[in-house]
């Protein structure tokens, strides 16, 4: 494993493997609306816990899609088990989350609940859609930075 957790040399083929199949079930599931026997197989076999948590998320309605206007940036929310929110930029592996730092940073797993609720939510359709404004996407990314902007 490299410093940032991610496979390296003789394992780098193999988390391709597993991320293409990864994102080939949620592509079908996307495609049909639904995932198959196969398909929860699959993501079972990948994720195992973590998936049932991640759809223990999606089924309670714990993500949420905001799209900015105009730019059309998209950018998820999920509410954690203990209630915490968690800001996710769609298509991008990265939480704030300490399964995160402890678990995917390390390479001891490929991704969090929150990030898999996320992608799995969107391939389902079963996001709670809100629009926001472009300033409003910026605030939630940098909420430093536009405070610092406003202060000046």
């Amino acid at each position: 494993m490299g410093d940032t957790g991610v496979p390296t040399g003789p394992l780098l083929p193999i988390a391709h493997s597993v991320q293409g199949a990864v994102d080939g079930v949620l592509g079908r599931a996307k495609a049909t609306g639904a995932l198959t026997d196969d398909d929860l197989t699959v993501l079972w076999t990948v994720f195992r816990q973590t998936f049932h948590h991640a759809l223990d998320l999606v089924d309670r309605g714990k993500v949420n899609r905001l799209t900015a206007q105009p730019s059309a940036r998209v950018l998820y929310q999920v509410v954690g088990s203990q209630g915490k929110l968690y800001t996710l930029l769609a298509n991008e592996n990265f939480c704030e989350c300490p399964s995160y730092t402890y678990g995917v940073v390390r390479g001891e797993q490929l991704m969090c609940k929150h990030t898999l609720a996320a992608r799995v939510a969107d391939a389902l359709s079963k996001c709670r859609d809100r629009t926001i404004s472009d300033k409003d996407f910026v605030a939630m990314l940098c909420p430093s930075e536009l405070t610092t902007a406003q202060l000046a």
